[in-house]
């Protein structure tokens, strides 16, 4: 597309040689993707040697097919099964990987996976067969990011959106360097107000005692491990970068200023803390992710912090004794 074949016609792009010039967003790499599906049965099924991903299940709201009405939003990707499939297995039996088995954006209800032991999982966790899973109004904030960048793709204007990483020949499974997308862009962020904001909450200690450097690391490295799992070949590592980040919030409780922040702080650890449970272990009942709630509690708190931190230089300022005049 880039090189300008996907602009001859029809007959001269060389799909003898395998060009494909997508007319709709579709990652290459992927075996089945269902884009708001409902009520889809896969069963027995071989997926194997997908560099990208096996199965793919996204939401399609109703805005992106311009439907306005509000239950048009939640009306798609339910009721999907996905029962006996082999996975990363060719048909005489030779070991041929996806780069992940299952993808799920989140949103949905009445899904179900029935993956085998060893089978990969984005996330981690995802409602099992027969049962199917509670209803998730939303997909996760950042696949969702994704999935909005990736549909502004149009083979008419060659459009390729900026960090949609789809139309890639995606790296080997098992293999290294770890790619980058849209998805990175809120982890980023969030390092980078978190490495300014505990800056400054140390440089306006007295001293700077054991505590607080460990608290510092605490969140600087869940940051970094959180910026890690947004790297495609890297997803597993969400919900320990999350724990991570969870404890550092309870740790920081005496670092910040003002008692009603502090008490923001540690229910924002709490939340961390049960989004690791249900990114890495159990799915909570909830009718969005515990990753929603988390990203608006820290933007609150980064907003919160950034007033209090002003207003205590201010005062402090304002504290300080005026030298007589000569």
């Amino acid at each position: 597309m880039t090189d300008g074949t996907c602009s001859k016609p029809f007959l001269e792009r060389g799909i003898e040689r395998g060009v494909v010039c997508p007319a709709v967003p579709v990652p290459v790499g992927v075996g089945i993707i269902v884009i708001g599906g409902n009520y889809d049965e896969f069963r027995n099924n071989l997926i194997y040697d997908n560099w990208k991903l096996g199965f793919a299940q996204t939401w399609v709201p109703g805005l992106v097919r311009n439907d306005f009405k509000w239950d048009a939003q939640w009306e798609t990707s339910h009721f999907n099964r996905y029962t006996d499939n082999v996975m990363g297995v060719a048909p005489d039996g030779t070991a041929m990987p996806n780069g992940i088995d299952y993808f799920w954006d989140g949103e949905g209800t009445g899904n179900c996976w029935q993956a085998a032991q060893g089978s990969s999982l984005e996330p981690l966790v995802i409602p099992g067969c027969p049962a199917g899973g509670l209803r998730r109004y939303l997909a996760d904030p950042n696949r969702l990011v994704l999935l909005v960048d990736c549909s502004n793709y149009d083979l008419g204007t060659r459009n390729l959106p900026m960090g949609c990483d789809w139309f890639e020949t995606p790296v080997r499974p098992g293999s290294l360097p770890a790619s980058m997308n849209a998805m990175s862009v809120a982890p980023a962020v969030q390092a980078f107000f978190m490495v300014v904001l505990f800056a400054w909450l140390l440089f306006r200690r007295s001293r700077l005692d054991a505590f607080a450097i460990a608290t510092m690391v605490e969140i600087l490295l869940g940051s970094g491990v959180l910026f890690l799992a947004s790297l495609e070949q890297l997803w597993y590592l969400v919900p320990a970068g999350i724990a991570i980040l969870g404890l550092g919030w309870l740790s920081a409780v005496r670092m910040v200023p003002g008692r009603l922040l502090a008490g923001w702080t540690v229910l924002l650890g709490l939340v961390a803390l049960g989004e690791a449970i249900d990114s890495g272990i159990v799915l909570l009942p909830l009718p969005v992710g515990v990753v929603w709630i988390r990203v608006l509690m820290e933007a609150v708190w980064v907003v919160w912090t950034t007033r209090n931190l002003i207003r205590a230089r201010r005062d402090e300022g304002f504290a300080k004794p005026i030298p007589a005049e000569v």
